[in-house]
């Protein structure tokens, strides 16, 4: 009878292929879901501050150009008249080059812009004519309402960017979210799977083995009291005639034989023992390594979180720059010379861009932090594969003893055979032993029986673990 099962080797080296394959694959996508949200948003940063740097530059541009406007209709001295006049084309122009800078030149702020510059080109007329007064009621009737509308279209302009900023901002959050969340239940999946099959397989070792060991403790209680009988026939055999000695001889020479045999596949069920015991210390070890590994890809997670805030707060702080440096803008465009109040905006403005930029880098370092982190967590998944190798080679061991007892057995019963053979040429020697021959006939049968279930139980064991 040949008993089919799956070997331990093969079990063990099924948990860690899966291993091998599962688990870098779920370390190498988190990796890559940090990694490529970090330098979204990264991206996203400097879209967001050459925009800005291009719309706070437009609006001091066209506040230079409105306040060089309401100068020269203030101005009374000729020389100063002169520079303003000779320095207004040179301003327009500037201006101009912003706008096609900040990309708006085809919208209603370019427009606006137009519309201040023809009521400025008005005033101007009436400067150069010496007609003051009415190039200020031009001033204050059509250039101020025009430029009023124009700071409105960039305020617009700026809230507009800013809300597409914060959404961009949030859809590569949640994005982000999804795809570690995606992941991470991957890896919970894969570690509840495996640890499921661990059990199931333990199981079915055990029950294996414990039913082999039954059969075994049984096989070889028979066999001794058979023994026993045998060598109580085989004392009145030798007190019967001295004809048999040499068959006593060549029956005392097989029962050692088998004795020897008998005590070295005891020692090798010792042994066997042992190494399976250092594999269960082997597997001990492994769940613990396995441990570790699920602490760092907590470690991740926390890093991962911390990402998060900093991109929260890095978002707040360029909403609230934008808001500053409009203020600032509005404020400096509507005073004139008198603008004072925009130099404490303006430096308010620079903490936010220095706390924006300290953010930055610390989503760098986070960023390297859980790379680093994912590395160690592979290392880690190394070593439990280096000990799942061992007790792969450990299992190697127990087979080749397994090996060593079938051949044990396969002496034993070629002895017992022997025995048999004895025990018939013992019959012809006298009348007087027919009684003792055959009961050591029977029972050498007997023995012999019981042998080849001990045998089966063996070629079982064999076959559990692939020997």
């Amino acid at each position: 009878m040949r008993v089919r099962q799956t070997t331990i080797g093969r079990q063990f080296t099924s948990m860690v292929l899966a291993f091998s394959v599962a688990m870098p694959a779920a370390i190498f996508g988190l990796s890559y879901v940090l990694t490529e949200n970090g330098a979204a948003v990264r991206q996203l940063m400097e879209e967001g501050n050459r925009q800005s740097d291009a719309l706070f530059a437009l609006i001091g541009s066209v506040a230079e150009v409105q306040g060089n406007a309401q100068r020269l209709v203030r101005e009374r001295d000729a020389d100063e008249l002169e520079k303003l006049v000779q320095r207004t084309p040179q301003l327009i122009q500037n201006a101009l080059d912003k706008i096609q800078a900040a990309g708006v030149a085809e919208t209603e702020t370019a427009a606006a812009f137009r519309a201040v510059r023809e009521a400025n080109q008005k005033s101007l007329n009436l400067v150069l004519h010496g007609e003051q007064a009415q190039a200020q009621t031009v001033i204050l009737a059509e250039s101020n309402p025009q430029f009023e509308r124009l700071l409105n279209e960039l305020g617009k302009l700026q809230q507009f960017q800013s809300q597409r900023e914060t959404s961009v901002a949030a859809e590569r959050e949640a994005k982000g979210k999804r795809a570690q969340f995606a992941i991470l239940t991957l890896v919970a999946l894969v570690v509840f799977a495996l640890a499921v099959w661990s059990i199931v397989m333990a199981r079915r070792i055990n029950l294996g083995l414990r039913a082999a060991v039954t059969d075994l403790r049984a096989a070889s209680g028979s066999t001794a009291a058979v023994a026993s009988q045998m060598s109580r026939g085989s004392q009145s055999l030798a007190r019967d005639a001295s004809a048999q000695a040499a068959s006593l001889e060549e029956t005392s020479a097989s029962s050692e034989h088998i004795s020897a045999m008998t005590h070295k596949n005891e020692e090798n069920s010792r042994l066997a023992a042992a190494r399976m015991k250092n594999a269960g210390q082997l597997v001990s070890d492994a769940n613990s390594r396995l441990g570790q590994m699920v602490t760092a890809m907590g470690e991740i997670q926390a890093s991962s979180d911390k990402v998060s805030k900093i991109i929260r707060t890095i978002d707040e702080i360029a909403f609230q720059t934008n808001i500053l440096a409009l203020n600032a803008a509005v404020e400096a465009a509507r005073a004139g010379e008198s603008g004072m109040g925009f130099a404490v905006v303006a430096d308010e403005v620079r903490n936010l861009a220095q706390r924006s930029a300290e953010a930055a880098r610390d989503t760098t370092a986070l960023i390297e932090e859980s790379i680093v982190k994912s590395r160690d967590g592979r290392s880690k998944l190394d070593q439990i594969v280096d000990s799942i190798v061992s007790i792969t080679k450990s299992s190697a061991g127990v087979e080749s003893l397994m090996e060593e007892i079938r051949q044990g057995s396969e002496q034993q019963a070629r002895g017992i055979e022997q025995v048999g053979q004895a025990l018939n040429r013992m019959q012809e020697v006298t009348q007087n032993t027919a009684a003792g021959a055959e009961q050591s006939a029977a029972a050498g049968q007997e023995l012999t029986a019981q042998s080849e279930s001990l045998k089966t139980t063996v070629l079982r064991l064999a076959a559990m673990v692939g020997a």
